[in-house]
């Protein structure tokens, strides 16, 4: 009866990561690279879509950081950040697909602004390997 019992849940727990395999997601690899400029400073970087239309915060964004986020929801979107100044980049996401987000401060007049980037695939995982700090995503 225990050896039934035991394969049950074996066979119930390995359907259960298969379905969650089974998920379809965009992954967005998202990453600010390691700076003297603005290197004490951070900001909250948001994504909204058709669904989420007052943002949802996905990251904190600090100096040589990185995080990888999945998103089970294609179609188009915006990241956006703000620091005194809204700054976004729009993307129409693919089930399936790798997307890189380069996030970095430029320097102002009292504050840095935010700055994002969508990176080639190449370049960006290149940028992506370097940075050294991992950061759960905010939302998961």
């Amino acid at each position: 009866m225990k050896f039934l019992f035991s394969l049950l849940l074996a066979f119930t727990l390995v359907n259960e990561v298969a379905a969650q395999d089974s998920i379809p997601y965009c992954t967005i690899y998202i990453y600010r690279p390691q700076r003297f400029e603005g290197s004490l400073l951070g900001y909250d970087l948001n994504f909204s879509n058709a669904i989420i239309k007052d943002g949802l915060l996905v990251a904190k964004i600090r100096n040589n950081t990185k995080t990888i986020l999945k998103l089970n929801q294609e179609g188009e979107g915006e990241f956006w950040a703000n620091i005194g100044v809204t700054r976004s980049v729009k993307v129409k996401l693919e089930y399936g697909k790798s997307y890189y987000l380069k996030c970095e401060l430029e320097p102002g007049i009292s504050i840095g602004r935010p700055v994002l980037t969508l990176m080639t695939e190449e370049q960006g995982k290149n940028e992506f390997e370097q940075v050294k700090k991992v950061k759960k995503p905010e939302v998961e």
